[in-house]
């Protein structure tokens, strides 16, 4: 992190704690004991390429939307060094409707103090910051490593406290019942193999965002959850096998529920945080 206007990049898988209510908490937690405010920009959905580009995108492969490639990577290394430069800026707002990149009517300024946050799962990527100083870059990687075992053969596996955790928050946030969080979790875990798990050497500072007590609490959700899938659905034997990890487990009560502090990373999953996301 240099001193004067800074940059920090957050990589993340799509569960893997923190995401962006979590990072953007952390940093104003900081902004708040050491004055120093913190910018947050959002580029994975806004700065990308327009629609009618991607068929020339030939590094575009699979997922297109989720390729680094569909970025428009020399409008997005102009703006950050604009920024680092003191200028103001637009920054870019994606119409999906009309599948190109419109005015969005937002200006940013940064200041001598300030920290620019960008997070998402390209954030290691050094393709994204290819335009940008190295010593600017500082990257942090927010996971969930589980650290509890069953017992001394058997660990407990962080893809399956992640996918949980997702179940949740999807439940409640996004109206996406815990059948379709099943069925979709392949494509996220593959999204991961291919975006995130390549890259994370090269981060400078790793944060693991698990938390002791969250899988009695995530079970007190997502039990009632995994219970109303069907036998016949597609999703039933993996909901099984959920149901089974989650009996070696003893659920909070709804009193210890109740106690969850209101800056806890888990209330973004089971509601009730202090901040916005």
């Amino acid at each position: 992190v240099l001193l004067g206007r800074r940059f920090l990049k957050f990589a993340h898988g799509y569960e893997k704690g923190l995401e962006d209510a979590e990072k953007i908490r952390k940093m104003e937690e900081k902004r708040l004991l050491d004055e120093i405010r913190a910018d947050i920009i959002s580029y994975e959905g806004d700065c990308r390429l327009s629609v009618d580009e991607y068929p020339s995108c030939k590094q575009c492969t699979d997922n297109v939307f989720e390729s680094i490639y569909a970025m428009d990577l020399d409008f997005l290394g102009k703006q950050l060094n604009d920024l680092f430069q003191g200028k103001e800026v637009e920054l870019p707002k994606f119409d999906f409707i009309q599948g190109k990149r419109v005015s969005s009517g937002v200006f940013m300024k940064l200041q001598e103090s300030d920290v620019l946050i960008m997070e998402g799962i390209h954030a290691l990527n050094p393709e994204l910051t290819k335009h940008i100083e190295s010593e600017k870059v500082f990257r942090v990687y927010a996971s969930a490593l589980t650290t509890l075992s069953i017992d001394e053969n058997n660990a407990i596996s962080t893809a399956d406290t992640r996918m949980l955790r997702r179940m949740v928050r999807d439940n409640l946030t996004r109206g996406i019942v815990p059948e379709q969080t099943i069925l979709r979790w392949q494509s996220v875990r593959a999204g991961e193999e291919k975006n995130i798990f390549p890259y994370q050497e090269n981060a400078d500072v790793m944060f693991n965002s698990s938390i002791l007590f969250e899988l009695p609490l995530l079970k007190y959700y997502a039990e009632p959850l995994l219970k109303k899938i069907p036998p016949l659905s597609k999703a039933y034997a993996e909901s099984v096998r959920m149901l089974k990890f989650l009996s070696l487990v003893l659920p909070l009560d709804p009193a210890d529920v109740a106690h969850i502090p209101p800056t806890s990373v888990m209330r973004e999953f089971i509601g009730g945080s202090t901040f916005t996301y």
